[in-house]
């Protein structure tokens, strides 16, 4: 099957609908005033996995990305997992310490990004019928945030959100967002995915258009 084949397959598999990226999942806190928004369309793959759950009568959910779309020419899969920060700064987890850095950079330890990339290849292969289809289906692995690494943008836009949660403007910086950013792309390794990206939310459309250019 072509990666558009096995988009179509799971875009007629039951709880599916299509949506951008930043409306599925949580929003981040720049969402309203936003002039960036994704407009490319994707799959939301959550529904998909929770009607493999009924159908193959699971106990719980299997972990999955949070999304699937194609590329411009149809000869790509995307299969994209969305984290978005902003709660996590906002609101951090009982007993976090004040080093945001060190808290957010294990808090990215715990995604489970292989379990995901592994149940979401599974879920593929019985919706379309076909085992071992990802063997030769030309497909990428993304790992989407608003937070950016950009070094031609310091701040990515993400010192700002920072500011409107009212954190210390002494700890919005941008070595909390290097550090970060650095970890999300080392855990991303982890995923046995031959081919995988580590994007801020605002590359994606350029990325859907052409993505020969982020190699």
């Amino acid at each position: 099957m072509t990666p558009i084949e096995v988009y179509q397959s799971v875009e007629r598999y039951g709880g599916v609908f299509s949506t951008t990226v930043c409306d599925i999942k949580a929003k981040c806190a720049q969402f309203s005033a936003c002039a960036q928004k994704s407009s490319s369309c994707v799959l939301d793959f959550d529904g998909a996995a929770q009607t493999y759950r009924k159908e193959k009568k699971l106990q719980k959910t299997p972990p999955s990305v949070d999304a699937i779309a194609v590329d411009k020419d149809q000869s790509l899969l995307i299969l994209i997992e969305k984290k978005t920060w902003s709660h996590f700064f906002s609101k951090p987890q009982k007993g976090a310490s004040a080093d945001l850095t060190s808290e957010a950079i294990a808090k990215v330890a715990t995604y489970d990004l292989q379990g995901k990339y592994s149940s979401t290849r599974e879920i593929c292969e019985y919706i379309s019928k076909v085992s071992d289809l990802f063997i030769s289906l030309p497909h990428v692995f993304v790992f989407l945030t608003e937070l950016s690494d950009l070094d031609s943008d310091p701040t990515g836009g993400f010192a700002t959100m920072l500011g409107d949660l009212a954190i210390s403007s002494s700890i919005i910086d941008y070595e909390i967002q290097s550090k970060v950013a650095g970890a999300m792309k080392n855990h991303l390794k982890t995923v046995s995915c031959k081919r995988n990206r580590y994007l801020s939310c605002n590359q994606l459309d350029a990325f859907i258009d052409d993505p020969g250019k982020f190699d």
